[in-house]
C-alpha cells in the first residue's frame, strides 16, 4: 500500500471528508484529493494537524502502525490475572519465583524468603539475597 492510499485509509477510519481533511490539515480539497491520488503530499505542519485529529502519522508514511491495539486476553489468562492482583504482594513475588522456575532454560528459584520482585518494560527480574537477579524476557 502507498502513501497516498494510506492517507485515504486513515480519513476513512476517522470518518472525514476530503473537505474536513483539507480543513484540520489547512489545504484545499483538491490539494487533499491529489494526496490520495499519489501526487504530491502533505508536508510536515499538515501531517502535524492531521496527528492532533487522530491520523496515524507513522503509519501514513512507513505503513507501520504506531499503535499496536493489544491482544485479547483468553479466559484462563484473565482468570489468572484476576488471581493476581487480589494476591497478596508475597504471593505475587511466589507466583514470579514459580513461572520463572517453571520455565526451561531460566534460572533456578532463589533458595532465600526476602525476594524483591521489579517489572521492567518487557522483563521480569526477581531479586534474591545479595541482590542476585534472574531475569526473564517477556515475549
Amino acid at each position: 500500500m502507498q502513501i497516498s492510499e494510506r492517507i485515504k485509509s486513515e480519513r476513512k477510519r476517522l470518518g472525514y471528508s476530503q473537505t474536513d481533511m483539507a480543513e484540520i490539515a489547512e489545504a484545499s480539497r483538491g490539494t487533499v484529493a491529489n494526496w490520495e491520488n499519489g501526487i504530491g503530499g502533505p508536508d510536515a505542519n499538515a501531517l502535524s494537524a492531521m496527528a492532533r485529529v487522530g491520523v496515524d502519522v507513522l503509519y501514513v508514511i512507513t505503513g507501520d502502525r504506531s499503535f499496536e491495539p493489544p491482544r485479547k486476553l483468553t479466559s484462563e489468562e484473565e482468570t489468572m490475572l484476576g488471581y493476581f492482583k487480589e494476591a497478596s504482594p508475597a504471593a505475587r513475588r511466589a507466583a514470579v519465583r514459580e513461572l520463572l522456575s517453571a520455565t526451561p532454560g531460566e534460572a533456578p528459584k532463589p533458595k532465600d524468603g526476602n525476594n524483591q520482585v521489579n517489572n521492567a518494560p518487557g522483563s521480569i527480574q526477581v531479586r534474591g539475597s545479595g541482590n542476585k537477579v534472574m531475569s526473564r524476557t517477556r515475549k
